[in-house]
């Protein structure tokens, strides 16, 4: 229960009700634990079903149900992989050189008017 009671702990620390928790409020213990480089994209689902669990045991929709939650696991495997450099390059930030570049030829290049005659 190691874990329950670190959420516990956060949500007194956060001035946040741990029972029933906001989905709010376990992403954003889940975050906090990530920024800490104490969960993983693999390890989310662990953190997730221990605090399921006890809401279900207790009668509250678990937090899990939410659909945010498939959105930060997806979120948390593209920083893993960016940060390892697995990122494919067409999924990488554009750089701010080169979006310069892309916006100055747009402005340069008008196309003429077409002829609606």
């Amino acid at each position: 229960m190691a874990a329950w009671d670190r959420f516990a702990a956060y949500c007194h620390e956060e001035n946040l009700c741990a029972l029933p928790a906001h989905y709010t409020t376990v992403a954003g213990y889940v975050g906090r634990a990530h920024a800490r480089g104490t969960v993983s994209a693999s390890s989310v689902g662990t953190y997730l079903s221990l605090m399921d669990t006890i809401h279900e045991l207790e009668g509250y929709e678990p937090p899990k149900a939410h659909p945010i939650f498939q959105r930060l696991r997806k979120g948390y495997l593209r920083l893993t992989a960016a940060g390892a450099g697995a990122m494919p390059e067409y999924l990488r930030p554009l750089p701010a050189t080169i979006f310069h570049k892309i916006l100055m030829l747009g402005v340069a290049k008008r196309t003429p008017e077409p002829n609606l005659v």
